[in-house]
């Protein structure tokens, strides 16, 4: 995705861990640059410390929803004065509840499991090149 030593920065909540190397691996063929953490407060506390291109957050983490996490995250975002990332959901079960509470949280998209390939590649790439100034 990316020809120079510049990656795109992903940071991913998963709690599953079949899902998180499915993802990882669809992520690595991307030469995207990927942090996973299976806690959504380990996801709210690396955010506030690090700039991503892309946030993954599985909607059902152990510890906390993930349109809680993206309340945080897009709290912590306000708080900075710093430019929306972009935040995608992760769910197998998209019930209509959970896109509307994913959209108030302030999440940009919703991702079915199982993950699709190609919509996966073009948010990454999306996401990427809108913020391509990112740097650590």
């Amino acid at each position: 995705m990316v020809e120079s030593d510049f990656r795109c920065q992903v940071l991913l909540a998963e709690d599953d861990l079949v899902s998180t190397e499915l993802v990882m691996a669809i992520l690595s063929v991307l030469e995207c640059d990927v942090t996973a953490v299976a806690k959504g407060a380990d996801a709210i506390e690396i955010f506030k410390t690090k700039r991503f291109h892309l946030v993954l957050l599985d909607f059902h983490l152990f510890d906390m929803n993930g349109d809680q996490v993206a309340t945080a995250m897009r709290a912590n975002e306000v708080a900075r004065g710093a430019r929306p990332t972009c935040i995608a959901a992760l769910t197998g079960s998209a019930m209509p509840n959970e896109i509307a509470r994913c959209r108030a949280s302030g999440m940009d998209e919703i991702l079915g499991k199982p993950i699709d390939f190609a919509r996966l590649r073009a948010l990454a790439v999306d996401a990427f090149q809108s913020e391509c100034e990112i740097h650590d």
